[in-house]
């Protein structure tokens, strides 16, 4: 089943460091690439070091699963932002610097968790309080990241034979909302 861990270490940028079977040590290779091409299974590989970097001042972080109960079930997705702000407290921006804005989304397939690199490229720079900063980048999650919600199998029933795959297409936008508002809160609280 797809992983929740492997998203949030994706957003937030979380590198390994691999041994192999012939002893060579490959460092700083990124959680994204290593679950996007893992080893040949019959590659012996072993992981020494997991290096998650710290949040900076201005940066803030939200990590998400929903799933059908609270425990013990398989996520109908799951989701993790990394982000920096700045700007003032009455006009907070999104950084404009490339990965300050990191949007990562997963069991949205059978493959790994995605980035949104589009939707990450439309928020920097932009005004927190700005509405069609908000209604642009849920326009850009609907073409980028909700096509590549498919029908699983464990969420497949009789009563729903596509697996609720239009319900947790919906859960990418309202997750990304979620993550939002509580920007907002955080950034520009009056």
């Amino acid at each position: 089943f797809p992983s929740d861990l492997a998203t949030t270490l994706i957003a937030l940028g979380a590198t390994l460091t691999l041994l192999d079977a012939s002893g060579a040590t490959t460092a700083n290779v990124t959680v994204q690439d290593y679950v996007a091409q893992p080893p040949p299974p019959h590659e012996l590989t072993v992981i020494l070091a997991l290096c998650i970097p710290l949040l900076e001042p201005g940066e803030t972080s939200a990590f998400f699963k929903l799933a059908l109960r609270p425990q013990n079930a398989h996520s109908l997705i799951n989701g993790a932002v990394r982000a920096r702000l700045g700007g003032s407290a009455n006009a907070p921006i999104f950084s404009a610097k490339p990965g300050d804005v990191r949007l990562c989304f997963g069991a949205l397939d059978t493959l790994h968790a995605h980035r949104a690199p589009k939707t990450e490229a439309f928020l920097a720079g932009k005004a927190l309080l700005d509405p069609a900063t908000l209604s642009g980048a849920l326009a850009s999650l609907a073409v980028e990241i909700v096509p590549l919600c498919v029908t699983l199998d464990e969420f497949k029933s009789t009563n729903q034979p596509t697996g609720k795959v239009e319900f947790r297409k919906t859960l990418i936008a309202s997750s990304f909302y979620r993550f939002y508002l509580a920007l907002i809160a955080k950034y520009a609280p009056t």
